[in-house]
């Protein structure tokens, strides 16, 4: 390959890419396309990527608005329009090719692909959002005059393309009537009261936000077309759109400086772990940090509170001891025991009850375990996860064997372990 091809291919890969087209589409035939093509000015190659865009200086939508439920005919904007767009769309990818040192322009015939591309791609994003959030984005793009600008135009329009799926894809499939977001929490004794912050409950029909039914559980778990690698994407809009209650970081097991957003998570008890980690992992997305799950009590609810994932910001790190709930037992390890073994080191009480039934799991055994290495290890901080069906019931009881029975919000100096985090494939 000559070196003005390799150039030719570096361009296009990042005018495509940078673009969001398809690169493997066919190439049109036709006679190029013309199209004026709107003035950028070009910035030295020393400026930050655009793969981490600073906000634009011109942002027409800051807030956006929730989706319409009728879509406006794209014959309602002007061709002119969808084309300028395009056309500016374009003339960032010459400027981004020209910061990598590309003297290469794409031939007529490329640009006429491009432009029939990005054509048809606008018509389907026009169809989804209106006129008016339309237009809002074109003038964003047209008025950028740097490669950063471009980019958090882009990110809003990704955004907003997103409301526009997820309204679109959920409208019909989510369960409404009286008694649609009801969950049966797990048992468990008194723990502390959660701090305000949005109330998620993942029942038996739906998952909703602050009493609002969003996601269909369908034969108990969270539809999976609203699940795209562990995001809940409606989820994580509405919980984007609501102020974040901040506070100092002091609440019970919290040690570290720093602010900290809450959020609640009433799940029935037969909630399957790895519905839990997706909500959790939602919430993460969404800059929320504290997360209490909710248990029932005979006089009220009270919660358990749990940690996301955390990484060491220097000295040395407690031991990790870590438990993995498995449907036929426990797995106790520390951060010693790298013997890779997936077999439990505490058997289940009674293999042949359910997994909703309690009683097929050896939670004094357990308690036993973690109490003589706690002795072992004093401060150490406990990691928790559990295979994908093990129910929320079943990690409630493992969460307060940790804790051992003196750990009470009037006692918590008795409490075994300072911090429960909650991981998804430990073990």
């Amino acid at each position: 390959m000559s070196l003005a091809s390799s150039k030719t291919h570096v361009w296009l890969a990042v005018w495509l890419g940078l673009a969001g087209c398809d690169s493997t589409a066919e190439e049109p035939k036709s006679a190029p396309a013309t199209s004026k093509t709107p003035a950028v000015q070009q910035q030295p190659s020393a400026e930050a990527s655009p793969s981490k865009p600073a906000e634009a200086q011109h942002d027409p939508s800051p807030a956006i608005p929730p989706p319409v439920a009728a879509k406006t005919p794209a014959a309602q904007v002007d061709a002119s329009e969808i084309d300028s767009l395009c056309a500016a769309a374009m003339a960032f990818m010459d400027m981004q090719a020209t910061r990598m040192g590309s003297s290469t322009k794409p031939t007529d015939e490329q640009r006429a692909a491009y432009l029939k591309r990005c054509r048809d791609k606008e018509h389907v994003f026009l169809g989804q959002v209106g006129n008016e959030k339309f237009r809002s984005i074109a003038k964003c793009i047209t008025d950028a005059t740097t490669l950063e600008q471009y980019g958090a135009c882009r990110d809003l329009r990704e955004k907003m393309t997103m409301r526009a799926e997820v309204d679109s894809e959920l409208r019909e499939t989510v369960p409404t009537g009286a008694g649609v977001c009801a969950v049966s929490l797990p048992k468990g004794p008194l723990g502390p009261i959660a701090p305000a912050g949005p109330e998620i409950t993942l029942g038996s029909q739906a998952l909703c936000l602050d009493g609002r039914a969003l996601v269909a559980v369908v034969k108990g778990r969270i539809d999976p077309g609203a699940v795209q690698r562990h995001l809940i994407r409606v989820l994580l809009l509405q919980l984007e759109d609501r102020p974040k209650d901040k506070i100092p970081k002091q609440i019970e097991i919290h040690t570290s400086a720093g602010p900290v957003a809450s959020a609640r998570i009433l799940a029935d008890s037969s909630t399957v772990f790895s519905d839990l980690v997706d909500v959790m992992y939602t919430l993460g997305r969404a800059e929320f940090n504290d997360y209490w799950l909710g248990v029932r009590t005979a006089e009220t609810t009270t919660f358990r509170q749990l940690s996301p994932p955390k990484f060491s910001m220097g000295g040395q790190a407690p031991i990790k001891l870590r438990v993995f709930v498995m449907e036929d037992g426990f797995r106790v390890t520390t951060g010693s025991d790298d013997s890779g073994s997936l077999r439990p080191t505490i058997l289940a009480a009674d293999p042949t009850l359910p997994l909703e039934d309690l009683g097929r799991w050896d939670f004094a055994a357990l308690a036993a375990a973690l109490s003589a290495e706690e002795k072992r290890n004093p401060g150490a901080a406990l990691k928790l996860s559990a295979e994908n069906r093990v129910p929320v019931a079943t990690l409630i009881s493992a969460i307060d064997a940790a804790r051992g029975p003196d750990c009470t919000p009037a006692h918590k100096a008795r409490c075994r372990f300072s911090e429960i985090v909650i991981e998804a494939g430990a073990g």
